[in-house]
């Protein structure tokens, strides 16, 4: 079974930095049909989270999943999953630890209007849309709480 360890930013060697920001490319190109796939630097991605605490799933020492929180808004920012195990309970053990840490708080996130699998997997998972902004082709974006 997959193991999940936590981080903040700044606790992150260069290697899992450099490996995390590989898989978020390689998994933004497998699934992201929609979005501009344009491969996020190093930099660009520490700017995205370096204030964050950062889920890592594991299995054995190979990253295969993630996914960065906010936490003074109880935030989901990123949630990625390795494309060719999706499905496989990853994802859910990645929300049981971020429901364990912040036990009966409120917990957001927003998802892409045009991510239908992603929609049904968080509902499934409690979450509920709150509010829908459409900011045109491929823009728009579902904020949803649980």
């Amino acid at each position: 079974m997959p193991k999940i360890k936590k981080y903040l930013f700044h606790d992150l060697t260069k290697r899992e930095l450099k490996e995390l920001v590989l898989l978020y490319n390689r998994i933004r190109q497998e699934t992201s049909t929609w979005l501009d796939k344009e491969e996020v630097t190093i930099e660009s991605f520490s700017d995205q989270v370096e204030v964050e605490t950062i889920y890592i799933a594991y299995k054995d020492e190979n990253m295969i999943g993630f996914l960065t929180f906010y936490v003074p808004d109880n935030f989901i920012h990123l949630f990625f999953v390795d494309a060719t195990i999706q499905g496989s309970g990853i994802g859910s053990k990645l929300l049981t630890e971020i429901f364990s840490d912040f036990d009966g708080e409120e917990i957001s996130l927003k998802c892409l209007i045009h991510n239908q699998s992603a929609i049904s997997f968080y509902e499934h998972k409690g979450f509920n849309i709150i509010e829908t902004h459409d900011l045109g082709k491929n823009e728009g974006y579902h904020l949803m709480k649980k």
